[in-house]
């Protein structure tokens, strides 16, 4: 209790647990006495009112049906805000939505996608104040690769005028209710930010009606975006560059938008942007996928990236075997080689691919003008859940077999497999973490009175360390629930019953140390 009188001085915690907050620690930085006010975070976001009132709301569909209903992508609400109740210094408001989990369990993924753009807020609105002046990008512009959105440079040089699309298309939107004259410009910059010289557009002039006279049917692109040169030879095997995409209002040129696309040369093909909008798979066990990939020259398949999504329960955890197909006129062919018995494997982050590497080097010469395929073969009735890009569409080049011959895919969209070619791919030795080790806690579970001492590996013998370590808590759901300047001991008497992972971090040397603590009363 903080009463008349009381004193706060830095390094003191302060316990907080009221307007529905589970209970929280926090450090104090600075001193405080009775009559001032603390602000303290709630479940990570500041708010002192946890009391939502529900205003609105929609149901979720899918992307064809809502197209097909509304003939655009978005689709614009006003909610006017009258109740008084509302109108002080502190109003919030929030969206919130709920995923649709698939009935069968190797579907349930997180491929459930919403979106929410241009939230505006003002006063003396009314219903007919539904347009703004604003030109921007409405479709994030393609790469200056004709079909990859990424392949080997050194596949690349020499043969780029094959690889180059011709044209792009650009398109544009504009939100207000009369045409606006616009400009529309891109350059290219290198690694070092430097701009690629001869590679840019100077600029096209052109007028955009508005959106509200359009459907998504109707939408044309505002230019047809011819390449206008290739990219600059180079001995690296990797390159990135960034085309900047440039769009303003010339009556205006306050108003406007750019957009980038990032380039990218490395070694490995790819179709996909890198983003899963939603989820692939085969059924039957015994099924067989196939993506096609065309080379330029003669090349050395080392291996495959694939990108999976985690499912609920880890219910996609099946075997699958990895392989390679040659051509047959437009088709698959003869297996050529198979890895057998791999996993979906998940790396940590957003769309991060796994590497699954090739025991034996494949080399890919005059097959068909080589072409190859690679894919994979299902051992389960169950859905691996690979990602699929819903941006980019290669659906010509997906092929299927259940049985009764090769089929394309009947979706839109780009599978998340990327073929590896070139030098061997270097195994690494990964680098050694401090893994969370050597922590003792005692007693554990703590006593009537909740104090547990920390015991640190025998490395900390020196106090004068004490002051580069930091003190976590964390629930068995890994909701940080603690966090404090390293002491000896901890009072953990507010923690309910359950498990908790104890953690001391070392910023001076970036190591970690951990243990279990049981809370049993």
């Amino acid at each position: 209790p903080f009463g008349e009188g009381d004193t706060i001085f830095p390094g003191d915690t302060i316990y907080y647990d009221e307007y529905g907050c589970d209970f929280t620690w926090v450090l104090a930085d600075q001193k405080y006495i009775y009559t001032d006010s603390i602000y303290v975070p709630c479940d990570t976001v500041f708010v002192i009112d946890t009391d939502w009132t529900p205003i609105w709301n929609t149901e979720g569909d899918s992307l064809e049906i809502f197209i097909e209903e509304n003939d655009v992508y978005f689709k614009q609400v006003m909610i006017p805000i009258t109740d008084t109740n509302w109108l002080k210094k502190d109003f919030q408001f929030r969206f919130m939505n709920f995923a649709s989990l698939s009935a069968i369990n190797s579907w349930q993924s997180n491929t459930d996608h919403w979106h929410i753009d241009m939230v505006y807020l003002n006063i003396n609105r009314s219903a007919d104040d539904i347009y703004t002046r604003d030109v921007s990008f409405s479709e994030t512009p393609h790469g200056f690769l004709l079909d990859y959105s990424s392949m080997p440079f050194w596949q690349y040089s020499g043969n780029s005028h094959g690889f180059l699309p011709d044209p792009i298309d650009i398109y544009i939107h504009n939100l207000d209710s009369v045409n606006h004259t616009c400009n529309y410009s891109y350059y290219v910059l290198d690694e070092n930010d430097e701009i690629v010289p001869n590679f840019n557009y100077p600029g096209y002039s052109g007028d955009i009606i508005p959106f509200k006279e359009i459907n998504t049917y109707e939408n044309l692109p505002f230019i047809e975006l011819p390449v206008l040169a290739i990219f600059p030879s180079s001995e690296s095997d990797s390159l990135k560059f960034k085309i900047n995409h440039v769009v303003f209002d010339e009556d205006s040129v306050s108003i406007g938008d750019t957009i980038v696309f990032n380039q990218e040369f490395n070694n490995y093909f790819a179709y996909d942007d890198g983003t899963a909008e939603a989820g692939y798979g085969l059924t039957p066990a015994g099924a067989r996928l196939a993506y096609k990939f065309e080379t330029a020259k003669a090349d050395t398949l080392r291996g495959v990236r694939m990108f999976f999504n985690k499912t609920v329960n880890n219910e996609n955890n099946d075997l699958f075997h990895i392989g390679v197909w040659n051509d047959n006129n437009g088709v698959p062919g003869n297996m050529i080689y198979k890895l057998k018995n791999q996993r979906p494997e998940f790396n940590n982050g957003l769309n991060k691919f796994h590497t699954y590497i090739f025991p034996d080097a494949i080399i890919i010469k005059l097959w068909r003008e080589m072409v190859f395929y690679i894919g994979w073969i299902q051992t389960s009735n169950d859905n691996l859940n690979l990602g699929f890009d819903r941006n980019n569409n290669s659906r010509d080049k997906i092929f299927y077999n259940v049985g009764n011959g090769w089929v394309n895919s009947s979706f839109e969209g780009s599978l998340m497999i990327r073929p590896i070619v070139g030098p061997a791919i270097a195994v690494s030795t990964p680098i050694q973490k401090s893994l969370p080790a050597n922590l003792e806690i005692n007693p554990n579970p703590p006593n009537s009175d909740g104090i547990i001492k920390l015991v640190l590996p025998s490395g900390y013998s020196n106090p004068e360390m004490y002051q580069y370590l930091n003190v976590r808590i964390f629930d068995i759901c890994g909701k940080q629930i603690y966090s404090a300047p390293y002491s000896e001991t901890v009072n953990v008497s507010l923690l309910k019953n359950g498990l908790y992972l104890v953690n001391i971090f070392d910023s001076a040397n970036s190591k970690n140390y951990s243990a279990k603590l049981l809370i049993a009363r």
